[in-house]
């Protein structure tokens, strides 16, 4: 949606920063010459043909999305896909697309109260690890997938050990509490970093886990060594798809 959006990206690669791209893939085709400079490229896709139209409210974004992943050529590309009641069953025919594609799709436990009924969650989680056991190329590991199942996310975040969310209006904030902690738009990030709220907040993220997406779930247990999750990892940013 931004004009400087091509400026942005070339002066993070100018930086010696990789850099990835996360989008509804509405404007990839007027804009395809920006994966050019990407490292990666996610597209966040819960359904195919129309129905993801309807999901989106965006009349011919699945041939959109189509077209220009036929153009997308030698790029890291990743779908995304959010299981919900909305979504489901549509949502595990993304995993056709990716495999057709060659992209590696992940599966997310939606953030957020009523998105999805426990009856669903546990027959959409177990039909997608029959596909990830089948071949299809599932990021998600096997523990993730039995977690979404069940509902039981048991895990200690790690994400506020090697990373940060900085907000539009440049905040940095406790992601448990809504707690201001700074602004990187008119401080230095890593004097923001050493203050006791920053530190505070990363010892009792440790007992957190409230957060059901795959990437603080997979990242906090790679963190601590945990052998799929180190696995899927290095399959990820390493392997081929």
């Amino acid at each position: 949606m931004r004009d400087d959006i091509f400026e942005i990206v070339r002066s993070i690669k100018e930086m010696g920063f990789k850099i990835g791209l996360i989008t509804n893939g509405n404007y990839l085709n007027e804009k395809i010459e920006i994966t050019k400079h990407l490292d990666f490229l996610i597209i966040s896709m819960d359904a195919v043909g129309e129905k993801l139209d309807t999901l989106r409210g965006i009349t011919g974004l699945y041939e959109r999305i189509s077209d220009a992943v036929n153009k997308i050529k030698n790029k890291r590309l990743m779908i995304n896909t959010v299981v919900s009641n909305f979504s489901y069953p549509d949502c595990l025919k993304v995993a056709d697309f990716a495999k057709k594609y060659n992209c590696i799709i992940f599966y997310e436990y939606p953030i957020g109260k009523g998105l999805l009924e426990k009856k669903i969650s546990f027959a959409a989680f177990m039909q997608i690890l029959k596909l990830k056991d089948r071949g299809y190329p599932i990021g998600n590991s096997r523990q993730y997938l039995i977690s979404a199942a069940r509902e039981d996310f048991e895990y200690k975040c790690r994400v506020r050990d090697f990373s940060i969310t900085v907000f539009n209006d440049g905040s940095i904030r406790n992601c448990i509490t809504g707690e201001f902690i700074g602004n990187t738009y008119f401080e230095d990030l890593r004097l923001i970093l050493m203050r006791k709220e920053f530190q505070n907040l990363r010892k009792i993220s440790h007992q957190c886990n409230r957060c059901t997406d795959s990437g603080a779930y997979e990242s906090s247990r790679t963190i601590r060594l945990k052998f799929d999750a180190v696995f899927n990892s290095l399959r990820l940013f390493w392997g081929k798809t």
